[in-house]
């Protein structure tokens, strides 16, 4: 970790961070008493407030705000801190990937393996080093991995199907395109629960508490969008996100590159990582490259925006059925 100042992403979770701990109020409007918002998911944002309110050194009467969700002058140092919030995500994630290796495997090298791909991960780290989310998120699918293999085998108990349903809502929580599992996980586990021959009130039981779970921990975040404004969404910015991925020339085969080229360059995998790199793949799944999908999707989005906006339609329905088109 570095002394570098947050950026992008980085900037819109300090900002909340900093304005839930001197407003009590959850938004990443750069202004005195801002007006809550959704734009980002709540829990990273939650757990940097509390780095904030906890951080000896911290003061939100005497720090200005910029000072802090910039990383300005003496505040640089003082957040750069913070960061040890994510290291400890990312341990934590490695374990958990490790125990989830292990639950699948039962054997110990797979679980090293994927211990060292996830603490190793210089995207991970990277991303870390930024106060981006991406630790949080590693942290929460990997308990909910664990979560999953274990209660694949059997309906667990109560308390079990509560706590598979609650690692859901956490996910939920840190990456808003987790939202589906809420409703598809208790269908999909009942599934294979029945499919293994449990009684159907237990799988029934079992299922429906997945869900209680879930419900439980992301629904008051979800009930207060839905009063606040008008859907039950956990970003503001899923849609985007969504739409944006469907409007781009990346084709299902480049996600099985996408997984080579992120992954670490270990011996086995070398190889095949070369292949990907004279491919020219790179260039799509480079962000800031001109060409690339994420590039080419947000352009796309943009347009679909200028046109709906010139012909009055709304823009969030032009968007889903240009992308339809695009997947078809």
């Amino acid at each position: 970790m570095s002394y570098a100042p947050p950026a992008k992403d980085g900037v819109h979770y300090l900002t909340a961070a900093y304005n839930l701990v001197a407003y009590g109020t959850f938004s990443r409007a750069r202004e005195p008493h801002p007006k809550p918002g959704r734009y980002r998911e709540p829990l990273w944002s939650g757990l940097l407030a509390v780095g904030i309110w906890l951080h000896p050194s911290i003061d939100t009467d005497v720090d200005s705000g910029p000072c802090i969700y910039r990383g300005e002058g003496a505040c640089l140092g003082k957040v750069s801190q913070l960061k040890a919030l994510s290291v400890a995500l990312m341990l934590g994630a490695a374990w958990l990937a490790a125990l989830a290796a292990f639950a699948l495997t039962g054997r110990v090298v797979p679980a090293v393996v994927a211990c060292g791909m996830v603490a190793f991960s210089l995207g991970l780290g990277g991303e870390a080093n930024r106060f981006y989310s991406e630790p949080a998120g590693a942290a929460t699918l990997a308990a909910l991995s664990l979560g999953l293999l274990h209660a694949a085998r059997r309906p667990p108990p109560r308390r079990g199907a509560l706590g598979v349903g609650a690692l859901a809502g956490l996910a939920c929580l840190t990456k808003a395109i987790f939202q589906p599992l809420l409703l598809v996980l208790p269908v999909l586990l009942a599934g294979v629960w029945a499919a293994g021959g449990a009684p159907r009130r237990r799988w029934l039981r079992s299922g429906a508490l997945v869900l209680l779970g879930g419900l439980l921990v992301a629904g008051p975040w979800m009930l207060r969008n839905q009063i606040r404004f008008g859907s039950p969404a956990i970003s503001g910015r899923q849609h985007n996100l969504l739409y944006r991925a469907g409007l781009s020339e990346l084709l299902f085969s480049a996600y099985g590159d996408a997984f080579l080229y992120f992954t670490p360059d270990v011996f086995p995998l070398r190889a095949s990582r070369r292949a990907v790199v004279e491919s020219g793949t790179v260039r799509l799944l480079d962000n800031h490259h001109p060409a690339g999908a994420y590039q080419a999707g947000h352009a796309r989005l943009m347009a679909v925006k200028r046109e709906a906006a010139a012909s009055g339609r709304d823009w969030d329905g032009m968007a889903r059925e240009k992308a339809l088109e695009q997947i078809r």
